[in-house]
């Protein structure tokens, strides 16, 4: 299927440290991060546990899919102001701030795998 893409941009609050990549109009911001070698927290992946908290800094992100209000909920100023990077899906390019913390890994291609196991 193809889709728009948009430029993604996550931000670490603490640090300020930021990393960018494509995610289309019909892919999680979870699924896209996890291609591009981003490990973010996440555990039900249904809408629902809120591990994969976001705020959105900048852009609109729509939900694909149910997500409970708890999730929803900023763990510290109890206010329905958090997204679920699980469900994300972007609108445009957005800006967003996970609230637990991620790392960059790198992703290894194929064929630098198969030289390694001969």
């Amino acid at each position: 299927m193809n889709g728009k893409q948009w430029r993604i941009v996550l931000r670490d609050p603490a640090t300020k440290k930021t990393v960018a990549f494509l995610c289309s109009d019909h892919t999680t911001v979870l699924e896209a991060a996890r291609t591009a070698g981003i490990v973010l927290q996440a555990a039900c992946e249904r809408g629902g546990c809120g591990a994969c908290r976001a705020l959105v800094v900048r852009g609109e992100i729509r939900h694909a899919g149910p997500v409970t209000d708890k999730a929803q909920t900023h763990p510290s100023t109890g206010r329905k102001e958090c997204v679920l990077l699980c469900r994300a899906i972007p609108q445009g390019p957005a800006t967003i701030e996970p609230l637990a913390s991620w790392t960059l890994t790198r992703i290894k291609p194929m064929s630098e795998l198969l030289r390694e196991s001969a």
